[in-house]
């Protein structure tokens, strides 16, 4: 497990969002700070000890009134407002970026030549 940055797209200017961005940050976990904010936006680094879709189950209820969010766990777990439907969840399945674990395949076994060419019935 890595930090995250949560990133929140704000309905208005961050002054007027004021007791929105502290019930907010009272959810997050211990230690998660404001790390940078533009007119509309601001985001939150969280320290390494949850994944993103636990942190989601958690502070869901103080997210709801945000206009938009996205969730980026810096070892490539990503969770956003609207789901498979966000441009960066699409990007992150189409183009494999996000690591995924190694599926094992079947044990080889080993088949003897004459059995090979035998035609299947």
């Amino acid at each position: 497990m890595k930090a995250t940055l949560l990133y929140v797209e704000l309905p208005y200017p961050v002054e007027l969002c004021e007791k929105m961005l502290d019930a907010l940050l009272a959810k997050l976990p211990k230690g998660s700070r404001r790390t940078m904010h533009q007119a509309k936006s601001i985001a939150f680094m969280i320290p390494p000890g949850l994944y993103p879709h636990e942190i989601k189950v958690t502070c869901w209820s103080v997210l709801k009134p945000f206009k938009n969010w996205w969730m980026y766990g810096l070892s490539g777990e990503t969770e956003c407002m609207h789901g498979s439907m966000d441009p960066v969840e699409h990007f992150m399945d189409n183009y494999r970026v996000r690591p995924v674990a190694r599926r094992k395949g079947p044990k080889p076994q080993h088949v003897p030549l004459t059995q090979r060419r035998q035609p299947r019935a």
